[in-house]
């Protein structure tokens, strides 16, 4: 929970070659579609967002 709100906490754990973000990057999304940081942008963070979606849908 942020302020009342579900929220998903995505953090970086491996890298492999160059990356915009260092192991340790945090990017919270919250059940509204609103967030908080990020990983990088691009489709990572894209990818990232929709497996919150589906976090917020199922609960898994």
């Amino acid at each position: 929970y942020k302020n009342g709100r579900l929220a998903v906490l995505a953090t970086i754990i491996k890298q492999a070659g160059p990356t915009p973000r260092g192991i340790g990057t945090k990017f919270l999304i919250l059940d509204d579609g609103s967030f908080t940081g990020t990983i990088g942008g691009g489709v990572l963070e894209a990818q990232t967002i929709q497996e919150a979606r589906k976090v917020f849908e199922t609960g898994l």
